[in-house]
């Protein structure tokens, strides 16, 4: 199974803060994935969209669910982006969460606006 982070820029980070940890592990830096920032989802974009209810559940993780619904772990980032939750932590189980499929709509949904 492909990674999620497969393609993904990585950021250097020197802070300060990290003074210490970079002098203990002799580092120089700490290579980071940044955070992705993603466009609002309006109405009637969500209500022109097919889409699959699932039922968080309790170890769910959206690349998991990427995978399972698009075969490929790397849009993760679409179900977050739709469900304007944008992290794992944002969901409880329980939640009712919506997969923009298929992925070829959702993608153009993403980027042809």
């Amino acid at each position: 199974m492909p990674n999620r982070y497969d393609g993904t820029n990585t950021v250097i980070n020197k802070s300060e803060i990290y003074s210490n940890y970079l002098e203990n592990r002799a580092k120089k830096f700490i290579e980071q994935l940044p955070t992705q920032v993603l466009n609002p989802v309006t109405d009637g974009l969500k209500s022109s969209i097919n889409k699959q209810a699932h039922v968080w559940s309790s170890g769910d993780r959206y690349y998991s669910l990427s995978n399972k619904y698009y075969d490929d772990p790397r849009y993760w980032w679409l179900i977050a982006w739709f469900n304007e939750r944008p992290t794992e932590q944002h969901n409880t189980p329980g939640d009712t969460i919506f997969i923009p499929i298929p992925l070829s709509q959702a993608l153009t949904a993403y980027y042809g606006r």
